[in-house]
């Protein structure tokens, strides 16, 4: 049974001059999903630095798994060893809270800490009813080995939520300049989905680089112009933007983009999730797959 503990809820109201609209483009409302204190304290300060920058209301979110019943040697099922597991689970629950607690009121910030105790639906069960009406998702790099999230919850909650989803790596690169931004563009909806919801990052970017590899010639255009459009579009809202096009030589895309993203020492990776259909993606590899395994930038997917 999933039990969602209460939360206090710190909410900072921002004033605006009276017959004045807000026209900037940014993000109001930022979900971090917390699966446990090392992945914690690898994506709180990246959420805590943009909800800064945006003036944005940061929600986190962690669920302790749902446990196996156990059972004793003659079949019945241990009432102990369930009540010890539900002790342990609310007990690290607690400990996560208290130090998202501690991190966000040192800096100020508005915010609200929500936790669930064996939650049968996972993680993604418990992220994607908020993250719908989230701007922005932080999660994670799934790590199967270790145990800390898998690819399958990660897909759950960029495809059902419809949100821009921000993934912090397991290595993640902290020299890297978060400013200097690479957007993947190939020509397909994902691609252009992802372009425009990262606006408000690349807005404040000092450099963004709009990376195409292999581009083909079509009735409409010519490879050596394919990226100039979605370039053009970008800078009239702003945005400091470039086009690079790259020819892989026969190395797969996603390696090509990993080689540019170490060559530009860019610290984030704008691009379409799946942009081929998953089931192709797990049969023979994709970009998708191959960004979200080795990848230290950040990267921000959208479908």
């Amino acid at each position: 049974m999933c039990q969602i503990r209460p939360s206090r809820t710190v909410i900072q109201e921002m004033e605006r001059p009276k017959g004045k609209p807000m026209t900037t483009i940014t993000y109001k409302t930022i979900v971090a999903v917390l699966r446990d204190l090392e992945e914690t304290n690898r994506i709180l300060p990246v959420a805590i630095d943009l909800a800064r920058e945006h003036d944005a209301h940061l929600i986190t979110l962690h669920s302790e798994p749902a446990t196996p019943i156990l059972a004793t040697p003659d079949g019945f099922a241990s009432v102990e060893a369930a009540a010890s597991e539900r002790i342990e689970a609310e007990g690290r629950a607690t400990t996560l809270e208290s130090h998202v607690r501690e991190l966000c009121d040192r800096e100020g910030i508005s915010y609200e800490a929500h936790d669930a105790v064996f939650n049968p639906g996972g993680t993604a069960g418990l992220a994607v009813p908020i993250a719908i009406t989230a701007d922005l998702v932080i999660c994670g790099q799934p790590n199967e080995e270790t145990g800390t999230g898998t690819a399958y919850e990660l897909e759950q909650i960029i495809f059902k939520s419809g949100r821009p989803v921000l993934i912090v790596p397991t290595a993640f690169d902290k020299e890297a300049d978060l400013k200097v931004v690479t957007v993947a563009w190939n020509g397909t909806r994902e691609s252009a989905r992802a372009a425009f919801d990262s606006l408000p990052i690349l807005k404040m970017a000092k450099s963004v680089e709009v990376l195409v590899v292999d581009p083909e010639s079509d009735a409409n255009q010519d490879s050596g112009a394919v990226g100039h459009d979605i370039a053009s579009s970008l800078s009239r809202h702003g945005v400091n933007v470039s086009v690079k096009i790259v020819m892989s030589g026969g190395i797969p895309v996603g390696e090509t983009i990993e080689n540019r993203l170490a060559e530009t020492r860019s610290g984030m990776i704008v691009m379409g999730a799946y942009s081929k259909s998953r089931l192709r993606e797990r049969l023979f590899g994709g970009v998708t797959r191959t960004i979200l395994g080795s990848t230290p930038a950040l990267t921000l997917m959208s479908h």
